[in-house]
């Protein structure tokens, strides 16, 4: 059986075991490329601050990501979260797994998949499970990016099926240093029982990203609440280092 037989089954295998029922998904952090870039190393901290009726809170990621292929992406991430004033306090780990399933403009679309396993350092707290097909194209100087998002728990303490949400980005590379851009997230709901509209959680605002040097990059943006179920602000910034 050929690799890329392989890995579709194994995608096959697990949108099975995702579907289920859930409560309504949360807006997720990033939006993911589907390009791969092998023998490179990265270290970076993601900060940002949400505003929301249930209080403020301050999330912070440390990632470190290497690839490890011409197609293959393996990346580990420490998160904690600051809620109201206190101290940040360690929540889970994450790693993650990106797969480019094609070379760069040899199709229409730039495709990839996402996988992600959670370990959550709470007691009586469930696992999780994510996985997303990773699509982008370029139009001109517009570069359009698309995440679709399944995410389920898993483990003793899993108290329901699958989450649905979405990722997705639009960027304008108007100079080599700088790249504005517009950020979407979003979470929809179970998916045999979607959460309504008013009550889903929609964000979208406007993001730089920053070519500092060759090897550091940063990103800052700010994105806004589009309903009653979303967040009202969330201000994100990231550093990035990045070695071959």
């Amino acid at each position: 059986m050929s690799v890329g037989v392989r890995v579709w089954a194994l995608v096959a295998v697990l949108v099975a075991g995702l579907l289920g029922v859930v409560p309504a998904a949360q807006a997720k952090k990033y939006v993911y490329a589907p390009v791969v870039h092998e023998g490179e190393r990265e270290v970076a901290w993601y900060v940002d601050w949400r505003e929301s009726p249930s209080g403020d809170v301050v999330g912070h990621e440390l990632e470190f990501e290497y690839g490890i292929g011409p197609r293959d992406m393996l990346a580990f991430y420490l998160v904690y979260e600051d809620r109201a004033g206190r101290d940040p306090r360690f929540q889970r780990y994450k790693v993650e797994w990106i797969r480019q399933l094609w070379e760069p403009g040899e199709r229409a679309v730039d495709a990839g998949i996402y996988l992600e396993y959670q370990i959550n350092d709470a007691a009586a707290t469930a696992d999780k499970i994510e996985f997303k097909p990773l699509l982008q194209k370029d139009i001109g100087r517009i570069t359009l990016t698309g995440n679709g998002i399944l995410e389920k728990e898993i483990g003793r303490f899993a108290t329901g099926g699958t989450e649905l949400a979405y990722a997705a980005k639009a960027a304008w590379r108007i100079h080599p240093r700088w790249t504005p851009s517009v950020e979407a997230f979003g979470g929809i709901g179970a998916i045999r029982d979607i959460t309504p509209l008013s009550s889903q959680a929609h964000i979208l605002g406007p993001v730089v990203d920053v070519r500092v040097s060759r090897a550091v990059a940063w990103q800052v943006g700010a994105l806004f609440g589009l309903t009653s179920g979303s967040e009202d602000v969330r201000l994100k910034t990231q550093v990035a280092f990045e070695w071959y």
